[in-house]
């Protein structure tokens, strides 16, 4: 009798939950996001993205869905900028439901229910049959974050630096495998930085490239470090590269006692490429870019006279033209302190 009980008392305390409710689901500010249009499906499709999406689709009229929503806004804050969470209305954006059963084969048979979509498991979409608590959502999406931290060992990375356009980034750490956080910058800077992994938890594990970077010490442990790449465009990266440590063959990047996502993600944003200028060699400078001579006749060349026609523009426009120093701009990104794994790397 009395295990019959709890689905009574909680079909019970959804009813109270619905009499009392007076605001939306998910308001503005909200970590969730409300995806209400076929056009913003689309803005956030989780195909495209890098990161993993978990989607929760309820009715307003749902007293389940009343209680999953506290518990999703603090899965959805723990995880912020590491995974995204997304929320549809079946019933008032119904079109929106379509698409997304139609394109990806969701089968919606009853609210709330929970779909995550990633942008590298096979399994994808998959629909959650977990705990609707925040920790079993965190602990769900941790499982399924995207993973593209390449694991370095010896000397994997020994090509010559004109052999990648992205720039990399090295983590030396005691964990074998890379945490929430480090996962979440390797999605950010998908394609404009390589991430890498270097295990350092046993004695004498990948001494070389320990050696290599500066990292030889576990005091030192963890350690992040900027490889250079002399032949991209590095107008931004050289000057932020002044302001770390040399490390090695590399940088270091200050972590501090607590590294939160924010600041690294700030901190390495000088560092991403996304198609980089690679500098010519002195043998192979094209012929297009020295100025053209004139002809026999004495008549300026017409792309002699453009030179002349632009370089006069030039000269009369630096007259009026006024250099602004931008001002610093304070961020506060004190409220990424208690990331995922509590800040660690």
């Amino acid at each position: 009798m009395a295990g019959s009980r709890g689905p009574l008392l909680r079909a019970l305390l959804c009813v109270l939950l619905l009499a009392v409710r007076t605001g939306a689901f998910f308001e503005r500010g909200s970590d969730v996001v409300v995806i209400d249009s076929v056009a913003k499906w689309k803005e956030h499709n989780p195909a495209k993205s890098n990161h993993l999406w978990v989607i929760s689709f309820y009715r307003e009229g749902c007293g389940f869905c009343v209680l999953l929503e506290p518990e999703l806004q603090k899965a959805a804050t723990k995880l912020r900028k590491l995974v995204y969470f997304g929320a549809v209305d079946v019933e008032k954006h119904r079109t929106v439901a379509d698409v997304i059963v139609k394109k990806h084969g969701v089968k919606i048979e009853g609210v709330p229910t929970i779909v995550a979509f990633s942008p590298t498991a096979s399994a994808s979409p998959f629909v959650y049959a977990g705990e609707r608590k925040s920790s079993a959502l965190v602990a769900f999406a941790g499982d399924r974050q995207p993973d593209f931290v390449k694991r370095l060992a010896g000397d994997d990375w020994s090509a010559a630096p004109d052999a990648f356009a992205a720039r990399r980034v090295l983590l030396f750490t005691e964990k074998r495998s890379p945490t929430g956080l480090f996962k979440g910058l390797a999605s950010r800077f998908r394609g404009e930085i390589e991430f890498g992994s270097v295990y350092c938890g046993d004695a004498g594990a990948n001494g070389a490239l320990r050696a290599r970077y500066g990292v030889e010490h576990s005091a030192d442990l963890p350690a992040l470090i900027v490889v250079p790449n002399p032949r991209s465009d590095f107008t931004k990266a050289t000057k932020a590269m002044r302001k770390l440590a040399p490390s090695g063959e590399g940088f270091r990047v200050p972590l501090g006692k607590k590294p939160s996502f924010m600041r690294l993600e700030f901190a390495l944003m000088p560092f991403a490429v996304q198609a980089p200028t690679l500098l010519p060699k002195e043998d192979d400078a094209p012929a297009a870019s020295k100025r053209p001579e004139p002809d026999d006749s004495g008549a300026p060349h017409p792309e002699e006279a453009r030179f002349r026609a632009g370089k006069e523009a030039r000269r009369r426009h630096g007259h009026h033209r006024k250099k602004h120093r931008k001002p610093e701009v304070y961020v506060d990104s004190s409220w990424q302190d208690s990331v995922w794994d509590d800040g660690e790397l």
